[in-house]
């Protein structure tokens, strides 16, 4: 099993491929190959997530529990707004500042995705 800070590490790069040139101070520019391609990245994102081995909660006494649910707001947005690099750019922050291999993260992105992907079960 790899660790976390490898995982994260690989995960931003990958993520970051898909959303080059999101620029959060410029209108948004949609291309249909390049959001495709976003798709399928979360798509991967989604069963690796569910592949990996949950963490045992840890609590950090210096960052608030819930405060992770702020960062799925502008990810839930992208989706609505069929906004795939941009999802994939919010993840990133994401996966930057907390833990999300803890199961209280893990299972709302694993929701998130599925439910915006239209994942069925067994991918």
């Amino acid at each position: 099993m790899e660790k976390e800070a490898t995982i994260r590490r690989n995960w931003l790069k990958r993520l970051s491929t898909y959303s080059a040139g999101v620029n959060m101070f410029e209108p948004y520019e949609y291309n249909q190959e390049l959001e495709e391609a976003a798709r399928k990245g979360l798509i991967t994102f989604y069963e690796m997530l569910t592949a990996i081995r949950i963490k045992p909660v840890e609590y950090d006494p210096g960052r608030f529990h819930t405060a992770y649910l702020l960062q799925l707001i502008p990810i839930k947005k992208a989706f609505d707004q069929k906004q795939y690099r941009l999802a994939c750019h919010e993840l990133e922050t994401l996966l930057y500042y907390e833990p999300f291999t803890q199961p209280r993260i893990r299972y709302n992105i694993l929701d998130l995705l599925k439910s915006n992907l239209s994942i069925k079960e067994g991918f």
